[in-house]
């Protein structure tokens, strides 16, 4: 499909519904954003005021949190959109997963990156992951020898639970707000999804052991908002100014975890959820960062 160049510019019927704000698509705003935009728009089967959270969930979760070069966004949303169904199912967890992997792999090496416009030469995500599977394996296995080899000390501040079943995964429904819930401990149906499509997966919670009674902080007026026991420069995040909200003492307390049946991880997520995770998408910690925390090795604790 071409990318949105013939597309009509429907973005201008929402603002004319009073979806967007007056400066959404303005001049300065690149071609490439809204052709993204409308893309999305077009071809997402969902309601409109969703629309905008699918927006800001695509840049934020493929582009922002790791720097990649943002002209490779419509070649990101074709795919995403069009083979991937992203933001109507949880089926292609795993792919999307890669797919991020994938891309931030051609961004860098500037061989690769050179090769591409922005429509990612308009490849399929079968033939992206058939040239870069290899290369992103490799980055795993990497990852892998690093905390294979590394010794752990427990922390007993955390503790680990399996969520077996939709009815066990509704019980923490009472310690989340309503509007930051994981959606697959609301639904049943999302909750099996989750777990079971394509293959069957494993879910876990991390606790905090306060984590029942933990609020959520001001930011603005209380200067104490970070977990005072663990090590920030671990995760690299040293400098307490440039911490993300998301990784605040609340949204650590409970950290969602989705593991596949080789035990790679494919979907974690902070207390916080979509409410501001989604500038961390479905990528809150990695296998890493998670060992780190729980000081236990990530492949010897789950599955």
């Amino acid at each position: 499909m071409e990318l949105a160049d013939n597309l009509v510019d429907e973005y201008l019927v929402s603002k004319a519904d009073g979806l967007w704000s007056e400066d959404f698509l303005s001049p300065e705003e690149t071609d490439m954003k809204r052709k993204l935009s409308r893309l999305i728009f077009r071809r997402a089967e969902t309601a409109q005021d969703n629309f905008i959270w699918m927006e800001d969930k695509l840049y934020h979760q493929f582009f922002v949190q790791e720097g990649i070069d943002n002209r490779f966004e419509p070649g990101a949303a074709r795919i995403l959109v069009d083979e991937l169904e992203y933001g109507q199912t949880l089926c292609h967890m795993k792919e999307i997963h890669m797919l991020k992997q994938i891309i931030l792999t051609i961004n860098d090496i500037q061989t690769e990156r050179n090769k591409y416009d922005s429509d990612l030469n308009g490849k399929s995500y079968d033939e992206l992951f058939e040239k870069y599977e290899s290369a992103v394996m490799m980055q795993h296995m990497r990852m892998d020898r690093r905390i294979n080899s590394s010794e752990y000390e427990r922390n007993p501040d955390f503790t680990v639970v399996e969520l077996r079943n939709a009815q066990q995964a509704k019980t923490f429904c009472r310690y989340m707000p309503e509007h930051f819930q994981w959606d697959f401990i609301l639904d049943e149906e999302k909750f099996n999804e989750m777990k079971n499509r394509p293959d069957e997966n494993y879910i876990y919670v991390i606790l905090h052991k306060d984590f029942r009674d933990m609020e959520i902080p001001d930011h603005e007026y209380n200067a104490d908002i970070w977990l005072w026991n663990i090590d920030y420069s671990l995760l690299g995040m040293e400098n307490e100014e440039s911490r993300p909200i998301q990784y605040d003492r609340y949204g650590m307390s409970m950290i969602a975890i989705v593991v596949d049946s080789n035990g790679r991880l494919i979907y974690s997520s902070g207390r916080y959820g979509d409410k501001y995770n989604y500038e961390y998408g479905s990528d809150f910690m990695d296998e890493e960062e998670i060992s780190l925390l729980i000081g236990r090795n990530f492949y010897d604790t789950f599955i």
